[in-house]
């Protein structure tokens, strides 16, 4: 996990454990494969950032397999908790 922060009308990149600043790739790095990257807010929003931490979204697309009706109800429930 990582922390994004929302800087001079940006969101930067920020992980802690690997004194890492605004450096989305540095996993790839790692040969992690990205499939689901979500951002969570405060207010409820919830957004798909994987593209953000890949150099090939396509690949992340494939990777996927959950439907639709899966990760709606997945977006719902995290919404749900983090609300509450």
């Amino acid at each position: 996990m990582w922390d994004e922060v929302f800087v001079d009308g940006s969101w930067i990149h920020l992980d802690p454990c690997e004194a890492a600043v605004n450096e989305p790739l540095i996993y790839e790095g790692w040969g992690k494969n990205q499939t689901y990257i979500f951002a969570f807010s405060s207010n409820g929003t919830i957004e798909d950032v994987t593209a953000k931490y890949t150099t090939n979204i396509k690949k992340s697309m494939e990777r996927r397999d959950a439907t639709e009706d899966d990760m709606y109800a997945a977006i719902s429930a995290a919404k749900i908790a983090l609300l509450n």
